[in-house]
Formats: C-alpha cells, sequence, structure tokens
C-alpha cells in the first residue's frame, strides 16, 4: 500500500488528484489542463498497476481483475474519459482538456 500512497504524493505534487477507492476496485484522477500531459499519464499508469497488484496480493484472482478509472478535467469538473481495465482501452489526449 506505501507504492499507491507514495504514487498519490508524487500525483498531488504535480496537481493531479488521485481518490483511491477502499476496496480499490476504483480510482479517480482529477487534473487540469496545466499538467503536463507525461506527468499525468505517468501517475495514471504507475498508480493503476500498482493497485492492480495489490488486488492480486489482496487475492483478486489474476485472470479475473478489474479496475475502475475516471479521469476528471478539474477546470470544469467534467469527465474526460471512464473505462475499466484490462477490458477497456482508456484513451486520452491533450485536447480532451480544451473547452
Amino acid at each position: 500500500m506505501s507504492n499507491i500512497e507514495e504514487n498519490i504524493k508524487t500525483a498531488k505534487e504535480n496537481e493531479i488528484t488521485v481518490i483511491v477507492s477502499d476496496d480499490y476496485k476504483s480510482v479517480t484522477f482529477e487534473s487540469s489542463s496545466k499538467v503536463e500531459i507525461n506527468d499525468f499519464m505517468s501517475t495514471i499508469a504507475l498508480t493503476s498497476s500498482n493497485i492492480a497488484i495489490l488486488q492480486m496480493f489482496l487475492g483478486e484472482d489474476p485472470n479475473d481483475w478489474h479496475l475502475k478509472i475516471k479521469i476528471v478535467n478539474a477546470d470544469t469538473n467534467t469527465i474526460v474519459e471512464k473505462g475499466s481495465i484490462p477490458d477497456e482501452e482508456i484513451r486520452i489526449s491533450p485536447e480532451d482538456w480544451e473547452e
């Protein structure tokens, strides 16, 4: 769990809010257009990977795990993208933050 806490701390330093559900089944990432897209994508990838690994340690079947992801534009409070990995592909681009 300390890896996830470290991810959240680093994200906050980069002005990204990460909210992980108590059961580690969903995560929300909130970011503004001012955040570098590479920092944002790195935060999503690292945090999601660490949560998936934690699910395995908590007894999830490695062949049947899921993580619901929601990405929110903090400037407009709108959902940019949402889905469930590994079943769905989640794609975002800088254009998603344009008003």
